[in-house]
């Protein structure tokens, strides 16, 4: 997360993409598939009023105030002649950052979880810390919009168990004609990543 002007430090803490989606596959293998029960709440769920409730409270004293999470991380299936290899990829992180204006500078205060109570914690650290200053700027309001984008999968990844995923890449590998003296070596790939991010102020969730 960036942090600017007077901001509080925060740190973004690497979330485990790849211990949750094998621990999803699991779940899901061990789940009875014909009841089609979701075994994780909806994301955001909760997320969208808590972050709305907290920027609602920052703006009792600041002018304007936003709220962002954002995740992402991924997990990578590689083959070739030396093995299989299951790692995260890219670099996973996940955190909010608070944003105030002052009525001259913004000022950011990020934190490295979505639980709730450390956000507030931050906001409360924030509200005590930066000073409201002589108004310069105003931010004009925008109009009210509640939207959610979702981008469209022919098989959502995280359903596909991670053993399928690796006979995927296995198969893939043993296509290679190795009775033939020009291939001399090959490398087989699959990645999954996942960005989430949740944007809320007084206007727009």
């Amino acid at each position: 997360m960036l942090r600017g002007g007077a901001s509080l430090v925060g740190a973004v803490v690497a979330g485990s993409l790849a211990e949750q989606l094998l621990a999803a596959t699991a779940l899901r293998a061990s789940a009875d598939t014909t009841t089609h029960t979701s075994l994780e709440p909806e994301f955001p769920g909760r997320l969208l009023d808590e972050l709305s409730s907290i920027v609602a409270d920052l703006e009792k004293k600041f002018p304007y105030a936003s709220a962002l999470y954002a995740s992402q991380g991924g997990i990578s299936i590689s083959r070739d002649r030396k093995g299989k290899r299951v790692s995260e990829s890219g670099s996973p992180s996940r955190g909010v950052s608070l944003r105030v204006f002052d009525g001259s500078t913004f000022h950011d205060a990020a934190v490295g979880t979505g639980d709730v109570s450390t956000i507030r914690a931050a906001a409360r650290r924030l509200t005590k810390d930066v000073s409201l200053a002589r108004q310069k700027f105003t931010i004009a309001a925008l109009t009210p919009e509640t939207r959610t984008w979702r981008t469209a999968m022919d098989r959502d990844p995280a359903a596909v168990p991670l053993a399928d995923r690796l006979a995927m890449v296995e198969a893939e590998f043993e296509r290679c004609n190795w009775t033939d003296p020009r291939v001399r070596s090959a490398r087989v790939a699959t990645d999954v990543n996942e960005i989430r991010r949740v944007f809320v102020n007084r206007t727009r969730r």
